[in-house]
């Protein structure tokens, strides 16, 4: 074989062995940059809570409790453990901080504990990925309630991310009828 094509063969597989490397660092540097920082193998949940009143009936509002959970990631997010508390502030209660544990915030008297959308028994809900899911729950709060606050929580599946709460705070209203 004459020296000549001994050297291009050589280069020329010198050229296709750094092409391919070249090619493996950068699909590598590409998945890397979508699934672990960019995290495009989890779900991405936006998620908030509303409170509407649908009336009053002796002396309770009938409300309705709803969690509303956009998932704006790429993948299908399963809800696990999703509850809520309700949190309630009547003419009687002062006003006062309620210590570290809640970051210094109002303290409201907690009235409703531990609810569930979807109660534990069941099968766990999921929502796929660009899909608003809502879920409601229908309750009472004593007509003398002027303020409530619903704090929501799910935890998520993997150990990582642990779990992801919405609070919010309602001015219920006015009640004549005590």
């Amino acid at each position: 074989m004459p020296l000549l094509q001994i050297i291009t063969q050589t280069t020329s597989d010198i050229f296709s062995d750094v092409l391919t490397g070249l090619a493996i660092l950068i699909g590598g540097c590409w998945t890397f940059w979508r699934f672990v920082l960019q995290r495009e193998g989890n779900a991405k949940i936006q998620f908030d809570v509303d409170l509407q009143v649908t009336g009053i009936h002796r002396s309770s509002y009938i409300v309705e409790i709803i969690a509303t959970v956009e998932n704006k990631g790429l993948v299908r997010h399963y809800v696990n453990d999703f509850s809520f508390k309700i949190l309630h502030l009547t003419e009687q209660h002062d006003i006062k901080d309620g210590g570290e544990n809640i970051n210094n915030q109002l303290l409201f008297e907690k009235i409703i504990d531990k609810r569930y959308w979807i109660p534990p028994k069941w099968v766990d809900s999921f929502i796929d990925a660009g899909v608003v899911q809502h879920y409601t729950y229908v309750t009472h709060l004593p007509a003398h309630t002027k303020f409530a606050l619903v704090y929501a929580k799910f935890k998520y599946p993997d150990k990582k991310s642990e779990f992801h709460t919405a609070q919010r705070v309602f001015k219920l209203p006015i009640n004549n009828n005590k």
